[in-house]
């Protein structure tokens, strides 16, 4: 009996640590606010706009991952690099050393990207990720609604800001001090429409939660 229950607990930790794989359903492409993933971190540069943190394939709200162990990454340079770069900077790094270590976005496409390949390949990834990016000002979006840096909201006016733009469900993701971090948008499989979130994810299940928009 113990040795049963000693194999099931091993096999269940063993599915928890193992990567996940499959064929995705929706792709989210996740925003973050540079001013709060920065604190207490060494960053190089804090823009003041939303930028690019991934585009993740999902199931049914889990998110794939390292689909494909043995797959390469192939490092950009002009205009590709400027265009990436600007919308979707590795954070810690200065353009310089960004140039020189694509590590970032190597991990992004390796543990992400990888996971999307039958319909995109790198280029492809890359590309679609920048051009789904600009579909949306959402610091535009924020402050015509009085959603401002340095100020508070409820969740529930963060969300309704959102769909104001992009008419679906969104995922919201906060520090552990209730500041807003990243904002997922989603798409199906192949981004041609948006979509709800599946089993969207938000920063407090009550909606009248207030948080800061550092």
């Amino acid at each position: 009996m113990f040795k049963t229950q000693h194999t099931l607990a091993f096999f269940i930790l063993l599915c928890a640590l193992s990567d996940v794989y499959g064929t995705f359903n929706q792709l989210q492409l996740v925003l973050r606010w540079p001013a709060s993933f920065c604190k207490g971190k060494k960053c190089e540069r804090t823009p003041n706009n939303f930028t690019i943190h991934g585009l993740w394939p999902d199931i049914k709200g889990t998110i794939l991952n390292n689909c494909n162990p043995d797959a390469k990454y192939a490092s950009v340079t002009g205009g590709k690099f400027v265009k990436r770069n600007k919308h979707w900077p590795d954070l810690i790094l200065t353009e310089a050393a960004s140039l020189n270590s694509q590590g970032f976005w190597a991990y992004q496409f390796k543990k992400h990207g990888t996971c999307c390949s039958d319909l995109f390949n790198q280029e492809k990834y890359f590309d679609l990720a920048l051009i789904l990016k600009d579909k949306f000002d959402l610091l535009t979006t924020f402050r015509n609604k009085g959603i401002i840096p340095k100020s508070t909201c409820t969740i529930n006016k963060i969300q309704k800001t959102i769909r104001t733009v992009t008419g679906v469900v969104p995922n919201l993701s906060c520090t552990p001090t209730m500041e807003l971090l990243e904002v997922g948008i989603c798409f199906n499989r192949d981004a041609s429409k948006l979509i709800d979130c599946d089993q969207p994810k938000t920063c407090d299940t009550s909606g009248n939660t207030e948080i800061f928009f550092p």
